[in-house]
């Protein structure tokens, strides 16, 4: 837009630089080039030029103003960030906590399940080697009542510790499931609220490239039409060839300020002559043949 804005003003400034520039040589070109009619028509064309600098002038500001407004509106909703120049949406930190909050449970649920399972593979290893242990032990009888008694304990320990840690994972599970669902709730309320700041945004962009589309738009055409009309009158009115000629004429003294009639004038009327006499032979010609 800004782009454009600048395009019209050096459009306008072109138009100013035009007609001082031309306003000056006309005054002051020799009057073999231009006088008289001529002269003032040029230079009432350059006055209805200078009357569409106000066009392109109210057409500037009508595209500031759609510019202003865009820009306000982007600092509503673009904020800069403390001790830093970058921007961020006003409901960025609002929106990340929000997710953050919304998934602090569930990541703990869930890194609380992965250590649970994690135990019990440990403690399945451990009770995988008690019992090969008493395998072993089976082979061998001497201190096998002392090794037994000590290897069914820890057998025992770690059967209860499997089937604890089974159902603590059994409850994790469940919780995580039940999170689970609270967090997609969540999570989609969240982002229904991002989807409503972005069709904001959206609707933001589609007003204002309407209303710079109007903006750029010349909204009296009337007026514009009047300029033009008022320009092609001066000159197809207003700028009298014969006039000009007869005024040069009197000028230079070839006829007198008194005579009415102009070398134009005296052409056309030996022109007018010859086609009189031209069609009075044409027509003895056309009788000698019928006779």
């Amino acid at each position: 837009m800004e782009n454009i804005r600048d395009v019209y003003r050096q459009l306008c400034n072109g138009y100013n630089e035009f007609c001082i520039t031309s306003s000056r040589r006309i005054r002051h070109q020799s009057t073999l080039s231009s006088y008289h009619t001529t002269k003032r028509a040029q230079l009432s064309t350059v006055t209805s030029i200078q009357k569409l600098i106000s066009v392109e002038q109210e057409r500037i500001q009508n595209i500031q103003t759609v510019i202003d407004s865009y820009k306000k509106s982007i600092d509503e909703i673009y904020v800069t960030a403390h001790f830093t120049h970058q921007r961020q949406h006003y409901r960025t930190k609002d929106i990340k906590r929000q997710f953050k909050e919304a998934q602090s449970s569930l990541n703990d649920c869930t890194k609380r399940l992965g250590q649970l399972r994690e135990a019990i593979t440990k403690t399945r290893e451990s009770l995988k080697q008690v019992d090969c242990a008493l395998e072993n032990m089976m082979c061998n009888t001497s201190k096998f009542e002392k090794h037994r008694s000590t290897l069914v304990r820890k057998q025992t320990r770690r059967v209860e510790t499997v089937q604890k840690i089974a159902e603590q994972i059994k409850l994790a599970q469940k919780e995580h499931y039940e999170l689970e669902i609270t967090w997609h709730k969540r999570a989609t309320s969240i982002f229904d609220e991002c989807q409503k700041e972005e069709l904001k945004r959206l609707d933001l962009i589609k007003k204002t490239l309407y209303d710079f589309s109007q903006a750029v738009q010349v909204k009296d055409q009337r007026k514009l039409e009047h300029i033009y009309h008022d320009m092609t009158h001066d000159i197809q009115i207003k700028q009298d060839s014969l006039a000009d000629i007869t005024w040069w004429a009197k000028a230079y003294g070839i006829i007198d300020f008194d005579d009415c009639f102009t070398p134009l004038k005296i052409h056309r009327n030996q022109s007018t002559n010859d086609n009189n006499e031209n069609e009075e032979e044409e027509e003895d010609i056309e009788l000698d043949a019928i006779v």
